[in-house]
């Protein structure tokens, strides 16, 4: 079956949501991008296959972030605790802004390095000055790419804060 390829320009993302009670009651959607396409999906896994002109890059990150779970949760699941289905029917509920395509270049970029300081990491003895150092320069990153998103939407301060809150 074709279908159980992975396709160019796309995302995987783990089915089951997972969801979590501490510190706050909220879910986690688990993306990422396919670096090797020689695999076979299984069932546990919805593949997002995006147009050309679409930087998956910036998609995955959207899906990882805390507003699309914030929202996914509350809005799409209604604050489900049990069986949470990430798939078609999900995706094609999540409000992606109109404006992402005029947007896409300055977020890969960001996003890119945040992938690269992250491999850096994985490869430092934790602990060291240099994890901390790295550790920081992440949350930095993650800081400045979830802002960029916020305004993609539109989202007021208060709008903001709610969602990191939550």
């Amino acid at each position: 079956n074709a279908q159980a390829f992975i396709k160019n320009n796309s995302i995987l993302a783990q089915r089951i949501v997972a969801h979590i009670e501490n510190p706050i009651d909220h879910i986690k959607i688990t993306a990422c991008v396919p670096e090797n396409k020689n695999y076979i999906i299984v069932d546990t896994i919805n593949q997002i296959a995006l147009n050309d002109d679409i930087d998956q890059y910036v998609i995955w990150y959207l899906l990882n972030s805390k507003l699309i779970s914030w929202y996914a949760y509350r809005f799409i699941f209604g604050k489900a605790i049990r069986t949470m289905q990430f798939d078609n029917p999900t995706t094609a509920r999540l409000p992606i802004p109109e404006n992402i395509k005029d947007n896409q270049t300055a977020l890969a970029k960001p996003i890119k390095e945040l992938l690269k300081i992250g491999q850096e990491l994985q490869n430092t003895s934790v602990n060291t000055d240099k994890w901390h150092s790295l550790k920081n320069e992440i949350e930095k990153a993650e800081k400045q790419i979830d802002e960029a998103i916020y305004k993609l939407y539109g989202l007021t301060d208060d709008e903001i804060k709610t969602i990191e809150q939550e």
